[in-house]
């Protein structure tokens, strides 16, 4: 008896009395748990709590980087949107799994906002993901370059030979207060 009643609570964590995570309390508290109070100071850590969620909880998250946090009751984000959508992305980012790479890579293909993703190349970076390269090498090109930087940064990290030249070209092209960035 003992053992069904923690296998219950255990499986039926994070989970609103309709059955929906992202409505839930328990991830709206995983959200804001670790992220900044004003959603304007720099980022603490990523709650294991969500992350620990994992693919269960992408759509609620591909929904605040959608900037509909409030439609799941996160009116924290009201404030502070762009940092509030940031912190969702790189909650993906942490939890790192294929669908989470998946998404990702595809937001680079998507996303005209340079600071989102700026984020998100550098999460693909962080979890070696050889199959963002394509998407990322696309990036070198863009018009911001503190995002052209942060994606040699990241083809860097990634660390495929091949793109050497292509990351050489782009660094060479950035202007003086981003050169150390791409050079790194």
């Amino acid at each position: 008896t003992f053992l069904l009643g923690v296998l219950v609570s255990f499986f039926g964590a994070g989970v609103s009395a309709n059955g929906d995570l992202c409505s839930s309390t328990d991830f709206r508290r995983a959200f804001l748990d670790g992220a900044p109070v004003t959603m304007h100071e720099d980022y603490t850590s990523m709650s294991p709590v969500l992350v620990g969620f994992g693919d269960r909880a992408i759509p609620c998250l591909k929904t605040i980087v959608a900037g509909k946090a409030q439609t799941l009751g996160i009116t924290e984000c009201a404030a502070a949107p762009e940092a509030c959508r940031s912190w969702a992305l790189g909650a993906i980012g942490k939890i790192g799994t294929p669908t989470a790479r998946n998404y990702l890579i595809d937001f680079l293909g998507r996303s005209k906002n340079s600071h989102l993703l700026e984020g998100a190349a550098l999460s693909l970076a962080n979890l070696r993901a050889q199959e963002a390269r394509p998407a990322l090498l696309a990036l070198l090109k863009h018009p911001n370059v503190k995002l052209r930087a942060s994606t040699i940064l990241s083809l860097g990290v990634i660390g495929n030979r091949d793109d050497f030249n292509a990351m050489l070209a782009a660094t060479l092209a950035l202007p003086p207060q981003e050169i150390y960035r791409g050079a790194v």
